[in-house]
């Protein structure tokens, strides 16, 4: 009977710690991919930034805000080697053998898309047309179903 009671005990306690195990592996998983979700959402916000900065310092110097027009298309996607944004696709960013993620090429699928938005005129304080609104998200599909991160930041025309 003692055998039995202890043998009990021994398997109740293995379930709790393999259960335990589970959680701490989905939660590293999730902690993971949301790792990587901002930073990919915050490298869509700075690919923005990068192409405005890149417009002042043209030679011959050109608007600002050329090539982030709010109205060419409702959403965007963009890879961090180039300084022009494509109309979002819906296809997801690819691993190239580099570790880098990117739309061209080639490259393994991964699970993140990542789609950015361009807002004209978002800060009442400055003259229209010396602002711009950046909304960047990355979706993903993992445990527990869909996920998103999304950052927002607001651009200026700060040499006007």
């Amino acid at each position: 009977m003692d055998v039995i009671f202890a043998i009990g005990i021994i398997v109740v306690g293995l379930m709790a710690v393999v259960g335990l195990l589970w959680y701490v592996l989905i939660a590293s998983r999730l902690s993971n991919d949301k790792f990587t979700a901002v930073n990919l959402a915050q490298e869509g916000v700075e690919i923005v930034r990068a192409i405005r900065d890149t417009n002042w310092v043209a030679n011959p110097p050109r608007p600002w805000n050329e090539g982030l027009n709010p109205f060419a298309a409702t959403a965007y996607e963009a890879q961090y080697d180039s300084d022009q944004l494509a109309p979002y696709s819906g296809n997801p960013l690819k691993i190239d053998g580099n570790g880098y993620y990117r739309y061209n090429g080639t490259g393994q699928p991964s699970k993140f898309t990542r789609r950015i938005i361009i807002m004209p005129n978002v800060d009442n304080s400055v003259p229209v047309g010396e602002s711009l609104g950046v909304v960047s998200e990355v979706t993903w599909q993992g445990f527990g179903g869909s996920h998103s991160i999304i950052i927002e930041d607001r651009l200026y025309n700060w040499q006007y």
